[in-house]
């Protein structure tokens, strides 16, 4: 056929032509026969130029076109043949003034706004195409439309988008199958290949597309029969593209042609003859055969949800079940070692390092139902994901299957070679479980490939609802027909509605639509499994008899997990972890992760070889050697609190994947390596804490190339080698908490290029001085030195200052003080009191000159104490200036004490014989100084020599008024602090009698110069009082404070070595000499004054 019509055009009009249909001849059979469709302009000088033409297999044109010319001819041409496909095609067209045509705007699109438009509206409207610029061709006027679905074809809750090959071959980017790209194109407009459920279903989605202008030979659904990626269960039914199930479609009254053995099927729409047809989905050809429908749900909630059955008797329900079961607080159950899973939700709602028995909220029940005690259920430890957050049980790992979100539970392992079937994950199956199907493989590939011919010819009735669906496991089902008002088993829900169908509990909510309203995945975040098992980080729920049945309901199969596994004898478990207490073989159970046979005696040799094993704990074990082991995944490795003193580092480049090594509590007293040649690239953790380590080398570290955390806390470490961790360049947390490290070289952190951070009890190594030029201070962690600083051994010059000032008045008086009583008044020398306040006089002046060693110190060691540190306090000027500070002390508060005692004789008992001549009172001194002797010599005895107790700080005087511990504290505590509070309590109380019996003398008396003198003594007593009360008791308080554990600021240190401890030296001078020879002069000055009145009164009285 070949035919041609021509349109005469007004004068001064436009004409505008639209397609509504084009449906001619394309290929037939064998030979290429063609049909066109050809629109030509023109002209009054009879020049024809044709516009278009169009072959309807390119799929989609532009539907409108406004031309400008006199005439328009359009020419059809069609192949003879005997039976022509096609059905022609109609074509509207308008006229319209020049002055008012329909127009395009510069995106392809027509300007309706206008007022005219209703003039042309009749190519545009309801097409199915947006062709105006504001959408007013494709509103709710139209059928099949919703303003939800903007523009695109509208039906219930679902709108759609026709894709034709041509943009298919454009998008195509990748080499998939051509029906993969098409789902690949539908998922990245974010809905999927269509899927049509029902028959009613069908017949609209053919009315639908019937008012679009072309009409198609065949679209691709999103029907898919054998997919590989729809859990096995599903295999061999018909699934949609948007995961519904489809039980209830007359798809299985279908027969696949036996020659489809391929891998699966997908089923086409054909409009010709409306009906489904199979056909192959792998297919590879470069060019598309059919166009594409995708569907968009733009409403996915539904009113209403699904019910699960109630378990009336669980106890009994449970009975059949073998693995220890957890009923948990949400009432549903889950295995024990799911205990701590926070994925599990029984009750644990943050990662735990270990896992126990968390308490009341949960109930243990053994497979019989029985009751279990906590004290029976072992505590397991979780494994730890890399990224240093997620725990999982250690019976999820190296399982082929990745629990941790960065994979880290399976990147690291290591699998034996297989001598079975391999599945696509690595891991190994038996030849006899290949194409069984069942999926026994993780990923399910032992079933990849394979295709049941059993399932190529299925036929029988359609199951209509209501009725019972049972699923076999095999990718089938079967159906038992129901009455409507009959009840599902217990193993069952019901979908809303009673002609709808009983589906087992398991497929809700595992993200596959079951039920026809998809009422069976709504609310599944909120849902709950009360009496069920829940599986793990899901919400599917698993009725007791679907238990280890053989083939897995959850999605990440633990619910046939552990069925048939056996606990060692003598141990606890959990999953695949072990708490022994007795020695085990291990190779007798490789299929455990997790052992910890802490205390049990048992040996490496016992583990070698097993191996997925990769928590080992071996503590308090008695080894007191390592051998060489075969443990390829042994990821942590405890051998703490050993017998282990001396290790060759060399034996742990052998357990390759090794990250956690714990040493701690052994009395290692040397680590070497020896050359091997190797390197090791995973171990990130080594614990030496609480070791008898002395000596630190980072030279058996060297081959340890992943090293990022070195923990040497609480070790006896006093000296780091030459090398500093020059061979540890890779750490970067560093812990020498509570080592006592004191010897170490200037370039110690040289290399540390990684470091964070640095924990220790030792300020110097915290010296800017120290540390790397690219490391912030202040991720050096260590307290502040007391006293000193990393330059100075005083903190400021307001220390220093108040040092030299309150030393030289302690020198200066006292000095002054004895050369008085000796030399200027002898005659005072004869009295037990002078003899005291010599004695005084001598014990202050040696705390002057305790703190001018110290001055003289400081002054020495500026701007370098870091490393003068150790060689000041070490040193026998240090211990000397230690011990005159400690002897000053004791003694003067003794002999002030003796002074108090002198006055309260001479005041309260002026009668009495007892008084202290110059004899008594020396032999009284010499007690005093034994006394003092001997308290300030007791640190420096061989006993106590580990003290170093006047080696603690840099002012060699360690005074307990803070809560820093350090040896001989307790010392230290009962001299300075319990000692010294009483010797203060004694001569308070004196003072406070000596006050009262001089104000009781003063009121007695009515000399005027008696009462002088008294209030002068009263003075006195009181100066003294209270300068006693500012040096002892601050010092008094802060140690019990201290002892109370009261957090007291360290500046307080210093503060009472430079102003409190010595105060009473500088003041003693003033209160008992110079202050005496004051009063002495000026009661001089008072009975020179009277001899004088008296003889101006009697001259006065005598007669002239």
């Amino acid at each position: 056929m070949d035919a041609a019509r021509e349109i005469v055009v007004p004068a001064g009009h436009v004409i505008m032509i639209s397609f509504q249909r084009l449906d001619i001849c394309e290929k037939h059979r064998n030979t290429p026969l063609r049909g066109f469709l050809e629109l030509f302009r023109v002209y009054t000088n009879g020049t024809i130029i044709r516009h278009w033409q169009r072959h309807n297999q390119y799929g989609r044109f532009q539907f409108a076109e406004v031309l400008h010319a006199p005439k328009v001819a359009v020419r059809l041409f069609t192949a003879a043949t005997p039976d022509p496909i096609g059905t022609g095609f109609k074509m509207l067209f308008s006229f319209h003034p020049e002055g008012r045509p329909p127009e395009k705007l510069g995106n392809g699109l027509f300007n309706c706004s206008v007022d005219h438009y209703p003039t042309f509206r009749q190519h545009l409207d309801c097409n199915l195409e947006p062709e105006c610029h504001g959408g007013q061709d494709e509103t709710q006027h139209c059928p099949f439309s919703s303003p939800a679905c903007e523009g695109k074809v509208a039906s219930g809750d679902r709108c759609f988008v026709y894709v034709s090959r041509t943009v298919l071959t454009e998008f195509r980017t990748t080499q998939l199958h051509a029906y993969d790209e098409m789902r690949r194109y539908c998922r990245q407009l974010g809905g999927s290949l269509v899927t049509i459920r029902s028959e009613a279903e069908r017949v609209e989605f053919v009315n639908m597309f019937q008012v679009r202008r072309l009409q198609w030979h065949a679209v691709y659904t999103g029907i898919v029969y054998g997919d590989i990626r729809v859990p096995n269960m599903y295999r061999y039914m018909w699934v949609g593209d948007d995961n519904s199930v489809l039980y209830n479609t007359y798809h299985r009254k279908s027969r696949l042609p036996l020659s489809f053995t391929v891998e699966r099927v997908c089923l086409g729409y054909f409009f010709h003859n409306t009906r489904f047809l199979f056909h192959e989905c792998n297919f590879n050809g470069e060019d598309f055969r059919h166009d594409g429908v995708c569907q968009l749900y733009h409403s996915m909630s539904s009113t209403k949800t699904v019910t699960l059955p109630r378990l009336w008797n669980t106890r009994r329900t449970y009975q059949a079940v073998k693995p220890v079961l957890v009923r948990c607080p949400d009432s549903h159950v889950t295995q024990l070692f799911l205990l701590c899973d926070v994925s599990s939700k029984c009750g644990q709602t943050e990662y735990a390092s270990d896992c126990a028995f968390p308490g009341n909220n949960v109930t243990l029940s053994d497979w019989k139902g029985r009751s279990i005690h906590p004290e029976t259920v072992a505590s397991v430890g979780m494994f730890l994901c890399d990224d240093g957050v997620t725990r999982i049980p250690f019976s999820l790992v190296c399982d082929f299957r990745s629990d941790c979100e960065d994979d880290s539970d399976e990147l690291f392992c290591k699998h034996p070679v297989c001598d079975g079937f391999q599945c696509a994950n690595g891991q190994c199956v038996e030849y006899l479980m290949r194409c069984d199907l069942l999926s026994d493989c993780v990923d399910g590939s032992d079933e990849d490939g394979c295709f049941d011919s059993s399932y190529t010819e299925v036929v029988g009735p359609t199951p209509k609802p209501p009725g019972i669906i049972t699923l076999d496991g095999k990718g089938s089902f079967s159906f038992i027909a129901i009455k409507p008002n009959e009840s599902c088993p217990t193993t069952h829900y019901r979908c809303p509605g009673e002609m709808d169908y009983c589906l087992p509990v398991y497929t809700r909510c595992n993200g596959f639509y079951d039920c026809l309203g998809r009422e069976d995945e709504e609310s599944c975040e909120e849902a709950t499994c009360p009496g069920f098992y829940r599986c793990r980080a899901s919400s599917v729920c698993v009725h007791p008899d679907h238990l280890c049945d053989g083939w897995p309901q959850c999605p990440q199969r633990d619910d046939e997990l552990f069925c048939n596994m056996t606990c060692p004898e003598g141990c606890m478990c959990q999953g695949r972890a072990s708490v022994c207490r007795q020695p085990l073989s291990v190779s007798s159970f490789l299929e455990l992760r997790y052992v910890d046979a802490g205390g049990s005696r048992m040996t490496l040799s016992d583990a070698d070889g097993v191996v997925y094993l990769i928590h080992l704990s071996l503590a308090s074990c008695g080894l007191t050697r390592l051998t060489s082991l075969h443990l390829p995944n042994l990821r942590y490795m405890d051998l703490s609190h050993n017998s282990l003193q001396t290790i060759n580092m060399t034996v742990f480049l052998s357990v390759l994947n090794l990250k956690t090594l714990t040493l701690a509590g052994n009395p290692l007293n040397n680590l070497y390596s020896a050359p091997s040649g190797l390197q090791h690239t995973t171990l990130s953790t080594i614990d030496l804490s609480k070791t008898s380590l002395e000596l630190f080398e980072s030279k058996p570290f060297s081959d340890f190339l992943a090293l990022r955390h070195l923990n040497l806390s609480h070790t006896k470490i006093r000296t780091i080698g030459r090398d500093g961790f020059h061979f540890t360049q890779s750490v970067n947390n560093l812990d020498l908490t509570g080592s006592p490290v004191a010897y170490f070289e200037a370039d110690l952190y040289q290399g540390l290029e990684n470091i964070e951070n640095i924990r220790s009890d030792n300020y110097k190594l915290c010296c800017e001085r120290l540390l790397p030029s690219h490391f912030p201070k202040q991720s050096c962690f260590a307290p502040q030195d007391e006293i000193s600083t990393c330059e100075d051994l005083l903190p400021s010059a307001t220390y220093r200052g108040c040092l030299w000032l309150i030393g030289f008045m302690s020198v200066a008086g006292n000095a002054i003080g004895f050369a008085m009583r000796t030399c200027v008044q002898k005659t005072f020398l004869k009295s037990g009191f002078a003899m005291f306040v010599i004695h005084l006089s001598l014990s202050d002046f040696l705390m002057g000159v305790y703190m001018a060693i110290v001055g003289v110190a400081d002054e020495l060691f500026r701007g370098n104490y870091l490393f003068y540190d150790l060689t000041w306090t070490q040193s026998v000027g240090c211990k000397v200036a230690g011990f005159l500070s400690l002897l000053s002390n004791e003694v003067s508060a003794l002999i002030i004490l003796l002074i108090t005692f002198d006055r309260f004789i001479v005041i309260r008992f002026p009668f009495s014989q007892f008084r202290f001549g110059k004899y008594s009172a020396s032999a009284a001194c010499l007690a005093a100084w034994t006394v003092g002797v001997v308290l300030a010599a007791i640190p420096l005895l061989p006993v106590t020599a580990h003290w170093e107790f006047y080696s603690q700080t840099g002012i060699c005087i360690p005074l307990p008024v803070t809560r820093q511990d350090f040896q001989g504290r307790g010392y230290s505590l009962g001299v300075v602090v319990v000692l010294n509070f009483i010797l203060f309590l004694l001569v308070a109380a004196g003072q406070a009698v000596i006050f009262w019996s001089v104000k009781q003398n003063t009121m007695t008396t009515s000399e005027s110069s008696n009462k002088s003198r008294d209030m002068a003594v009263a003075r006195r007593l009181i100066t003294v009082a209270l300068t006693d009360f500012f040096c002892w008791f601050p010092i008094g308080v802060c140690g019990l404070l201290a002892l109370a554990g009261v957090p007291i600021p360290g500046e307080v240190n210093v503060a009472m070595a430079i102003f409190v401890l010595p105060i009473n030296s500088a003041l003693n001078p003033f209160l008992y000499t110079l202050n005496m020879i004051a009063e002495k002069r000026h009661r001089k000055s008072e009975e020179k004054l009277l001899r004088l009145l008296e003889s101006v009164s009697e001259m006065a009285s005598c007669p002239l």
